[in-house]
């Protein structure tokens, strides 16, 4: 992999901090990057860029597929499921790890919506409502779909080995050490009378469970 390949971003409102370096080499700090098909991004994720990412490239891949939406020799059972592979999988390419919003279910509900009104040839002046045409095309609504996906991808991530880096990406939660109840940087002793100040004030420690049953015992 080349050094060009390394990219780095720093979450907005973050502090500044020193630059990473790579073989004595500084890494470029950017707002944005591509990575696997998804936007790594400073403001909220990327989910927003992302998702407008998606719906371009499913706009993409239901026009490619012109000649089959106005072909009368498949059925629309047919359209339907070319749709779901072809069209709906690249929309919601990533979507496990999106952060929904109104706003974006809108926004992918809509294009669903409308590729679905072409290919059942519905237009004006037949009116139909959208839960009618998600019953005709079999299709769930869009945040319901994804919400699924969701749990889906949570189960699989679950029941991998311990020592599996993906299950560790999604049990990670970063924390600075503690050093108001912190039993490695000062005694036993003290460390609970400094948590018994915490607890006082309504505070928590990632060391209170260990002081607390510690404090049991003596």
């Amino acid at each position: 992999m080349r050094y060009e390949d390394f990219y780095t971003v720093r979450q907005s409102g973050s502090p500044i901090y020193q630059p990473l370096l790579l073989n004595d080499q500084q890494i470029e700090q950017v707002s944005e990057f591509p990575y696997l098909g998804s936007i790594i991004s400073k403001d909220k994720g990327g989910t927003d860029r992302h998702v407008a990412e998606r719906i371009k490239e499913a706009r993409g891949a239901f026009g490619t597929v012109n000649t089959v939406w106005r072909s009368t020799a498949n059925s629309n059972n047919t359209k339907i499921r070319i749709f779901n592979i072809n069209v709906k999988s690249v929309l919601l390419y990533g979507c496990e790890t999106w952060k929904l919003s109104k706003t974006i279910i809108y926004q992918l509900q809509f294009l669903v919506n409308r590729c679905i009104r072409r290919i059942l040839k519905i237009f004006w002046p037949v009116q139909i409502s959208n839960q009618e045409l998600q019953a005709r095309a079999k299709q769930k609504p869009i945040e319901l779909e994804i919400r699924q996906r969701k749990w889906r991808w949570l189960g699989h991530t679950l029941r991998r080995p311990a020592i599996d880096i993906a299950k560790a990406a999604l049990e990670w939660n970063p924390q600075e050490s503690d050093p108001v109840a912190d039993p490695e940087q000062h005694g036993t002793e003290q460390s609970l009378k400094r948590l018994d100040t915490k607890v006082k004030h309504g505070m928590k420690s990632k060391y209170s469970p260990v002081i607390a049953s510690y404090g049991e015992t003596l």
